[in-house]
């Protein structure tokens, strides 16, 4: 929980330092949560935006792996 607090605070802070919320935001959107529930997750500072992830996968889709 501690962990997840400080990554809030990193990622308002900086937004270079939001590797931990990338990870998140693909777990989710790969396990099927829904992208409401994404973006609120993202304005908790837990995720990137359902955006940000769907301009993620389809790069990945054309082989693009320098996203991250």
């Amino acid at each position: 929980m501690l962990t997840a607090i400080l990554c809030m605070l990193v990622y308002y802070n900086s937004l270079r330092n939001y590797q931990f919320q990338q990870l998140l935001a693909i777990f989710w959107k790969s396990c099927g949560l829904a992208s409401k529930a994404i973006d609120v997750l993202h304005a908790c500072g837990l995720s990137m935006c359902d955006t940000w992830i769907q301009e993620v996968i389809s790069s990945l889709d054309e082989g693009n792996f320098s996203v991250f």
